[in-house]
């Protein structure tokens, strides 16, 4: 299928997509979407010298594909039913998307460039809506992507100061050669309280500057809300963060309640071993929606509480399930292991296999993969820059992107 998707291209049109949403956007809740009708999920962003870093892994005994960081923590994991999935990379560089998109491409179906995230992790590393000022490293970026990666490349931006300004920097990445462009109706300044502008979507729709599908984003909250924008706005698609984050069933015309949701997403974490602080950090976003229901019932002190899967599972009459799974993953664990032999230099790690959302160590700061792999494409990417310019007729100075430091890494893979 991934391969179909290389050949015949993702279709961006008349579709309903889970939003990247960092900490939630994890393969159980991806998986979980995808089954609630979803048409695309998105990962979350995952910063570019993270994936560079990592080994991609074969996780024989959980059906996944991983990618290890040099410390053995998991930096992003995927699996052959997980389609149509998209990766979504945090960049500052043409270097580093390319390296990171080389890295990751053959597992994905498509691969988006974060520019509408504001958070200081991003924008500090000249990540995120930092590259809304920033056009000629956009176009580098983008172009770069698009002429070195065969599968669809598309990117999520923001809203501008102005409708000018927004139609002018909507062009140019259009211009780059790629397949869709994701609008979040806010500036970077405005707060996610303040409303989502739906109605600078409609105006750009009906400027009619783009001929590549736009999907829109912004307060999105029910199943109602997806056909609301797309009849106010004329967006070909629409991509929902929050709502769906509250309640996954957001994508099918007969919503779920949310204890339901929630022991279905328990399961689904399970089954893919995922992080228990990561579970239970999505467990608590859903229970938002519950009211007082964290804090006056007995299942949500229980889960307030919580420390392990066992203590979560027996909220929801889980323990057997999760002892069932415990039990077959060692069989095939140790199956594997009798396989291998003796001789295998590869051992299958379990606990080392999560993401650790509160102490991310830092990476290694002498040459590795990182340097390594940027250092592979550097010539492609000048080269990719001298035709666009040429092209172009323009005279593009090549920015010197801003290094992103060990601590603006790490806090983007804790938050």
């Amino acid at each position: 299928k991934n391969r179909k998707m290389q050949e015949g291209g993702l279709d961006y049109r008349n579709k309903v997509i889970l939003a990247p949403m960092v900490r939630v956007g994890t393969l159980p809740f991806r998986m979980m979407s995808l089954e609630h009708g979803a048409d695309i999920v998105y990962s979350e962003e995952v910063i570019d010298k993270a994936i560079i870093s990592s080994t991609r892994v074969v996780n024989e005994p959980l059906g996944t594909i991983d990618f290890i960081k040099p410390d053995g923590k998991l930096c992003y994991r995927t699996c052959v039913t997980e389609r149509p999935n998209v990766f979504q990379m945090g960049t500052n560089s043409a270097e580093g998307a390319l390296a990171a998109a080389l890295k990751v491409y053959k597992d994905v179906c498509a691969i988006d460039v974060n520019m509408g995230c504001p958070k200081h992790f991003s924008v500090s590393g000249g990540m995120g809506a930092a590259l809304l000022d920033k056009p000629e490293t956009v176009r580098e970026i983008l172009t770069t992507l698009v002429q070195n990666i065969p599968i669809p490349i598309t990117c999520k931006v923001r809203l501008k100061a102005t409708m000018a300004e927004t139609l002018d920097f909507l062009k140019m990445v259009e211009s780059t050669g790629i397949k869709a462009v994701t609008i979040h109706a806010r500036t970077k300044n405005c707060r996610p309280t303040q409303p989502a502008q739906w109605a600078a979507l409609k105006e750009i729709v009906d400027s009619k500057v783009l001929s590549i599908p736009i999907i829109g984003n912004g307060d999105v909250y029910t199943y109602a809300d997806i056909q609301a924008m797309k009849d106010q706005t004329g967006v070909d698609s629409v991509m929902v963060a929050r709502g769906a984050a509250r309640n996954p069933s957001i994508f099918s015309p007969v919503a779920k309640a949310v204890p339901e949701m929630m022991k279905e997403y328990l399961k689904h974490a399970i089954i893919t071993d995922n992080n228990f602080s990561n579970t239970k950090y999505v467990l608590l976003y859903m229970s938002k929606e519950q009211g007082k229901w964290l804090s006056q019932t007995t299942q949500g002190v229980a889960l307030h509480k919580s420390k392990t899967y066992e203590d979560v599972c027996a909220i929801w009459d889980l323990l057997e399930f999760y002892a069932e799974f415990q039990r077959d993953l060692e069989k095939k664990i140790a199956d594997m292991k009798e396989k291998q032999g003796e001789g295998n230099t590869i051992e299958y790690k379990r606990a080392r296999l999560h993401q650790d959302d509160e102490e991310e160590e830092q990476p290694p700061t002498k040459k590795t993969k990182t340097e390594t792999a940027q250092g592979t494409v550097k010539d492609t990417v000048q080269e990719t820059t001298k035709e666009k310019t040429t092209d172009t007729n323009q005279e593009t100075a090549k920015e010197t992107t801003k290094e992103i430091t060990k601590e603006t890494i790490k806090e983007a893979e804790a938050i």
